[in-house]
């Protein structure tokens, strides 16, 4: 998906609370998720769903995440805590309401319908006659990504990002599987975005995304709901975004 100026403008514009709330506690009726999610350790369950709030928890190896929607208010809250749920570690809140206002402005901004953008956005292919190379790329919401540029002496140079991390390799023996496999995740990646996109429509898609930047699983599962085709796609992105992380870091 190559990178929209819509996502960019969302994310400035969101509304940012400071706030000190309190570790939630799991209810009686706690429902764990059965993610199916391979080569993750995540486990993600609500904690609350009723007409006023919902209270996703994701547990982590590196943290625990907590995610509360107010119903009434639109409004988000991400707590991230230590691995021992005690230490409270960080606290962000997001006005639902802003970040779909600002995707909605973004969007009617593009010169181009959404359809035409989306069939656009697949793999890129560009070709420079001048430098005899031919390029392939892929841009995601999530920031994984990749540029191949393809010289015809046979050398593939690489730039790939995790992130906020970049890497520039050239392809060998020893890190071609690699490069390989985190080509395949950050594909996977952009196929799930689409797929949010397009169970979603844009402004929540863009909404649901943006969050998930910040909190995980448990902020998009808060704002997608735990069932349905959107939050089977956000398992998908979290899982592809697991594996290109692992990729990235094994890529010499």
């Amino acid at each position: 998906m190559k990178k929209k100026s819509f996502f960019a403008l969302t994310i400035s514009s969101a509304l940012l609370l400071s706030s000190t709330a309190a570790f939630a506690e799991a209810s009686s009726t706690s429902t764990k998720i059965n993610t199916s999610i391979q080569d993750t350790n995540d486990d993600v369950s609500i904690l609350k769903d009723n007409t006023s709030q919902i209270v996703v928890k994701e547990v982590k190896e590196d943290g625990i995440t907590i995610a509360k929607k107010d119903k009434t208010t639109n409004t988000l809250t991400i707590e991230k805590y230590d691995v021992t749920g005690d230490e409270l570690i960080s606290t962000e809140s997001f006005d639902l309401n802003e970040l779909e206002a600002s995707a909605l402005e973004a969007q009617k901004a593009q010169s181009e319908p959404l359809p035409i953008q989306l069939q656009k956005s697949n793999m890129g292919l560009q070709s420079a006659a001048a430098s005899k190379t031919t390029m392939s790329y892929q841009n995601t919401f999530m920031n994984r990504e990749y540029s191949i540029s393809f010289f015809k002496d046979g050398k593939n140079n690489w730039r790939i990002r995790s992130d906020d991390r970049r890497k520039s390799v050239t392809e060998n023996k020893s890190n071609r599987s690699n490069l390989s496999n985190f080509r395949s995740a950050v594909e996977r990646v952009n196929s799930g975005e689409l797929a949010v996109i397009s169970a979603a429509g844009f402004t929540t898609a863009v909404t649901i995304l943006t969050v998930f930047l910040s909190g995980g699983l448990a902020a998009g599962i808060a704002v997608a709901g735990a069932g349905g085709t959107v939050a089977t796609a956000l398992y998908t992105v979290n899982s592809a975004v697991s594996d290109a992380d692992y990729y990235y870091n094994r890529v010499r």
